[in-house]
């Protein structure tokens, strides 16, 4: 029993340092090859030929310091099986050890030994293995398969469309769309809407604004060989700012307007805002050349009715914080003739200082309504609540 454990262990051992040497041929050998095919490229440059050692050791340490790690494709399932993917499949077969370099090219085709060849189009590292592991176990039990990306593949997509250039950008399996446009975009460059078209032709869209704003990542997709990118332009850009939870400038999409801005983008007001004074600044006006550079004075009115906005519109809510010598008149009042406020809503009015109450009541008569209980009124100065008539 000691003695066939010895032998098992004796061969796994065998196997796995012939495993770990077979792949370092593998790749040593690609290495070799990238390094010739730059020297053919280049038969101008200074010593190409007497170079060739140093290039390859320099590649071959590129290679085992690449940013493209191996470790992480493995470890995540989402890693998609790409054209030039270096593979290594080891088993033991009759007492042997056997291991087979297995590369990916863009039919997709991949041959197990000589037990079978997958299309592997589609497939993540992880289904790819469990299907290569139960092939040879089928025809190898107890073999100790072992199934390994050596090397992830590296492509490059182009991007094209509202950007400073047309770049063509290195990528791998893992490659988000996000992580490739920082330095792509120009001023007028939206992140919304941004197209993929993929080497089949088909073509999708996607909304990065959606993927940094709420983490939606399928808006935010891993790109593969072949893809172009096409940034698009802005449509209507708007700021936003004051009491606000979010302020900031947005791209808006078609049919998003005021109401939109403030309680989605804007993730509405703040405790302060005073929706009675909202500013909307327009510097372009698609109706009218006179109302440029003009200020519009909303209220909560035209959020309810989703005011249009234009290009470059800036839209500003006002704050309480702002008023001096103001007081709040609130309760079953009255904002305008056809808009009763029964509940507990508060307006603000401006005082001077030494005004009474009865002038008070007089300059803002217009509030009150048949349901407003003067009599009955009180002040609230502080933590006292004071009663008081406001009948003349």
């Amino acid at each position: 029993m000691k003695r066939s454990l010895f032998t098992v262990l004796y061969i796994s051992l065998l196997f796995s340092l012939f495993s770990q040497t077979a792949g370092n041929t593998v790749i040593n050998s690609l290495v070799r090859q990238n390094a010739s095919s730059a020297s053919a490229l280049n038969p101008s440059s200074a010593s190409a030929t007497t170079a060739s050692a140093t290039t390859d050791s320099a590649l071959a340490s590129s290679f085992e310091n690449y940013e493209f790690s191996a470790q992480i494709a493995m470890t995540d399932a989402n890693y998609q099986v790409t054209a030039g993917d270096v593979y290594l499949l080891s088993f033991s077969a009759g007492g042997n050890a056997v291991s087979y370099p297995m590369i990916v090219d863009t039919s997709y085709k991949i041959r197990v030994a000589n037990l079978a060849v997958l299309d592997v189009k589609g497939k993540t590292f992880p289904l790819l293995k469990k299907q290569v592991e139960e092939i040879v176990m089928r025809n190898y039990p107890m073999s100790g398969v072992q199934f390994v990306l050596q090397k992830p593949s590296v492509f490059f997509v182009t991007i094209s469309g509202e950007v400073t250039k047309t770049v063509e950008k290195r990528c791998w399996s893992l490659t988000r769309l996000s992580s490739i446009l920082e330095d792509c975009f120009t001023n007028y460059s939206s992140n919304r809407r941004i197209e993929i078209k993929s080497s089949d032709g088909s073509v999708h869209t996607y909304d990065l604004f959606m993927a940094e704003r709420f983490g939606d990542l399928s808006q935010d997709p891993y790109l593969r060989p072949g893809d172009i990118v096409s940034i698009p332009r802005f449509s209507r850009k708007v700021t936003i700012n004051g009491d606000i939870e979010r302020p900031g400038t947005y791209d808006l999409l078609e049919g998003e307007n005021l109401k939109k801005l403030i309680e989605f983008y804007g993730n509405g007001v703040i405790e302060t805002a005073d929706l009675s004074r909202i500013e909307l600044f327009r510097l372009i006006d698609n109706d009218s050349k006179d109302n440029l550079g003009k200020i519009i004075y909303l209220t909560s009115e035209d959020i309810e009715k989703d005011l249009p906005l234009f290009m470059f519109d800036t839209v500003t809510v006002s704050s309480y914080r702002d008023l001096n010598n103001v007081a709040f008149i609130e309760g079953a009042i009255k904002v305008s003739a056809d808009i009763n406020l029964e509940a507990s809503n508060q307006v603000p009015v401006k005082i001077s200082e030494g005004l009474r109450y009865s002038s008070f009541v007089r300059q803002n008569k217009s509030l009150f309504s048949e349901v407003s209980d003067l009599q009955n009124a009180y002040i609230i100065r502080g933590d006292q609540k004071i009663q008081i008539n406001l009948i003349p």
